[in-house]
């Protein structure tokens, strides 16, 4: 397993014959044949994830508190729910961050993905607690 992990490493830094190598030795201990093939089909990974990075943008959404927002879920056809220290209710803060605990919030989507309108999620969601 050891010669598959710094095969891998070598692999992510560009040295693709040292690591085609160790892949053959890992191989030959033993190591299962389907890595080899995995691996001959994939050889050009980092150049095409970098290819297909350039096809995107990402921009700050205008939702976005300057906190932490994260684990974003699609709802219904139009709305988006995430979880977010922004004018979250309880008092408690969190430790790690120094921010208030968690709360759920929604907001609108509309047609091309862009979002407004955020507030919290209604009903008996969002508690003194992290959510």
């Amino acid at each position: 397993k050891y010669y598959y992990r710094a095969a891998q490493s070598l692999k992510s830094l560009g040295k693709h014959d040292k690591s085609r190598e160790l892949l053959e030795t890992y191989t030959a201990k033993g190591g299962t044949g389907f890595v080899i093939k995995t691996y001959d089909e994939d050889i050009d990974y980092l150049k095409s994830t970098v290819f297909k990075s350039r096809q995107f943008v990402i921009e700050m959404s205008p939702i976005s508190s300057g906190t932490s927002d994260f684990g974003p879920a699609f709802y219904m056809k139009d709305k988006l729910v995430y979880a977010s220290a922004a004018n979250a209710t309880g008092l408690n803060v969190d430790q790690w961050t120094q921010e208030p605990y968690l709360d759920l919030f929604i907001a609108n989507r509309d047609e091309e993905g862009l979002l407004s309108n955020p507030k919290p999620l209604g009903g008996d969601v969002n508690t003194q607690y992290h959510e």
